[in-house]
């Protein structure tokens, strides 16, 4: 933007100079005319120029990110894309009464998902885990790393777009402390990695976040692909 300005006015100024460079020198009015008017305009031109330069140094332009800084943490491959994973079993309750509540340990057991008591406990204290506030680290970044990744990708999904990382982080953790909200079981991710993940998520509002066991947060986002078999509604 302050190029441009600076390549306007020097343009200009430019054009000024040779018009009266072409006048006849033997025209002294008409000369002096254009010397006194080339030299009022210089002054002006650089009155101005000097407001732009002060102005572009005041209030820099928006700088697009780098790739790098665009690159999403690994809690990534946790998003809601609505695709199982190949070999998911089926839940025999998808076609049910939705307005039905059934207890996921049944809905375990009639799709012959192996989980232990262990993983009920495990379940059953993320579930009642309360948001810590953080976001979360992981192995390559770190939770300001990953909340700036997350906040560049997923802001600009909410209306009006969430315009910094702390409000988005400050929205995130109020969501997930409405005791309102339900859990979801991870079913892919559990069965790919054998490790428990929890989210959760608003069918009204479209609102998903994916709460870790230390209670720091991560992918606050708005999805609609919160769908069985990946994601089962916990109740117990």
């Amino acid at each position: 933007m302050c190029s441009k300005v600076l390549y306007f006015i020097l343009k200009g100024l430019f054009k000024n100079r040779l018009y009266c460079n072409m006048k006849p020198r033997g025209l002294h009015a008409v000369q002096d005319f254009c010397e006194k008017g080339y030299n009022k305009s210089m002054r002006y031109i650089l009155f101005v120029l000097s407001l732009s330069l002060l102005a572009c140094s005041l209030i820099p332009a928006a700088q697009q990110p780098m790739p790098e800084q665009l690159l999403l943490p690994r809690y990534e491959d946790l998003l809601p894309d609505g695709a199982a994973a190949p070999g998911l079993p089926t839940n025999p309750d998808a076609s049910a009464d939705p307005n039905a509540e059934p207890r996921l340990r049944n809905v375990l057991e009639q799709m012959n998902v192996p989980f232990s008591e262990q993983n009920w406990l495990t379940l059953r204290q993320l579930v009642d885990t309360q948001p810590s506030g953080l976001w979360s680290r992981s192995q390559d970044f770190s939770a300001a790393e990953n909340l700036q990744a997350n906040f560049q990708r997923f802001g600009p999904l909410f209306n009006p777009p969430i315009n910094s990382a702390e409000n988005y982080r400050v929205r995130a953790v109020s969501f997930a402390e409405k005791a309102s909200v339900p859990h979801y079981l991870d079913l892919d991710y559990f069965l790919t990695h054998q490790r428990i993940l929890v989210a959760k998520w608003d069918a009204n509002t479209s609102e998903f976040v994916v709460k870790q066991s230390d209670g720091s947060l991560v992918n606050y986002l708005l999805t609609q692909a919160v769908t069985s078999p990946r994601y089962l509604k916990v109740v117990f």
